[in-house]
């Protein structure tokens, strides 16, 4: 708005575009610096961009991963900040202009998983519970992640305008979910919308190119809100499905619990309300032709289970058990499934913990059943969920 950049002018302030050259000839060269950070600008709403003259912006000091900048406006210093990875750590620059970048730290050593390179880093402030303002940075990894493949880290802490500074050495994950990576948060909600709300790549680069489909490969996360929520001394990140997923469902039916249910829809959303779960417990979702996917939770550990969950052979990493480790109260507990014909979200405790998981089976999933511990259900239900696409279309 302010034309900082100077591209446009107060009346008409431009649109700018922040990216990464990668240049094939330099690295066929096998010269590392064949990543460099450039800027291009749109006086027309984005219909048109121009390059500026003077890319690239920021040359590459040496690296051969030096990409994925996340640009924004850092009010108390007045300057925009970028954060931007290389190899297995994060610059931080500052500019007043977009066109000029001045380094002012970095960030990952001695911290964080190190087993691959960093990608797609995001830093913003969170408020707690209390109103305490923190910092929050994304950091995704490829490989490394905890249940093999890629996936997503983060970091809370403080940030100046020049440094982040971790409030401990806790290593992090979004999601434990082989398929949630390289997600990004939006920057310009609506007014008067304080929410941060996240959207990652649903797949793992263990299989990326080689998934069982045909008309497409490989689609989004659901969009989710992020949070601030404490666990003893610590503070944490939770993910929960944004509200207006409420605009595509339809009214709840309560879940017979007793044997197998059959569901009506392959788009559906599953609410369970749990008592408690200290003994344990078990789901199973399957089709006629006893494909399945299990998940449930037995001794401090969550577990989701994709071992028969249909199509699997395209890599020999995609079937397995998939597990994350659990600290919370173990005794009242609500679970929200989601489930989309080659996908299924697990979101525990409104998102404290998270699965992210790609599934093919040859079938949809329409049989569910609690193979263990039904008892401790006090509320079982499940809810149509129709096409964002048939909602799209329903819109003038």
């Amino acid at each position: 708005i302010q034309n900082s950049s100077g591209f446009g002018t107060q009346e008409n302030p431009p649109m700018v575009a922040i990216f990464t050259y990668h240049s094939d000839p330099l690295q066929k060269q096998g010269r590392k610096d064949f990543q460099t950070q450039g800027i291009a600008y749109s006086l027309d709403q984005g219909r048109t961009w121009t390059k500026y003259a003077g890319n690239p912006v920021i040359k590459n000091p040496g690296y051969v991963n030096f990409r994925d900048p996340k640009v924004f406006w850092h009010e108390p210093s007045k300057r925009w900040t970028m954060i931007l990875t290389l190899g297995d750590l994060v610059n931080i620059y500052s500019s007043v202009d977009l066109k000029s970048w001045e380094l002012k730290s970095s960030f990952g050593e001695n911290i964080g998983a190190h087993n691959g390179t960093w990608e797609c880093p995001d830093l913003f402030p969170m408020k707690d519970t209390d109103g305490n303002m923190h910092w929050v940075m994304l950091v995704s990894i490829i490989p490394g992640g905890p249940n093999g493949g890629t996936a997503t880290q983060y970091f809370i802490g403080d940030f100046d305008g020049s440094v982040f500074t971790p409030a401990d050495s806790i290593t992090r994950w979004l999601d434990y979910g082989r398929d949630n990576y390289a997600g990004i948060t939006f920057n310009n909600i609506p007014e008067n919308d304080d929410r941060r709300i996240f959207i990652g790549w649903m797949s793992n680069w263990d299989y990326a190119n080689l998934v069982p489909t045909t008309a497409w490969r490989n689609g989004m996360t659901l969009p989710r809100t992020l949070d601030l929520f404490k666990r003893g001394d610590s503070y944490y990140v939770k993910s929960s499905p944004v509200k207006e997923l409420n605009s595509i469902e339809e009214e709840a039916d309560k879940i017979d619990l007793e044997g197998l249910s059959t569901l009506k829809d392959s788009l559906y959303h599953i609410h369970l309300l749990f008592e408690k779960i200290e003994s344990g417990f078990m789901l199973k979702l399957s089709n006629e032709v006893d494909e399945c996917i299990s998940f449930g939770y037995s001794s401090g550990e969550f577990r989701f289970d994709r071992t028969r969950s249909g199509l699997s052979d395209f890599h020999p990493e995609f079937a397995g058990l998939h597990t994350a480790p659990f600290s919370g109260n173990p005794r009242s507990m609500a679970i929200d499934i989601y489930v989309d014909l080659s996908s299924i979200e697990v979101f525990i405790n409104d998102g404290e913990l998270v699965f992210t998981e790609l599934v093919f089976p040859s079938e949809p999933y329409r049989i569910f059943e609690v193979t263990r511990g039904k008892e401790l259900i006090s509320n079982a239900t499940v809810q149509k969920m129709n096409s964002i696409w048939k909602r799209r279309n329903d819109v003038p």
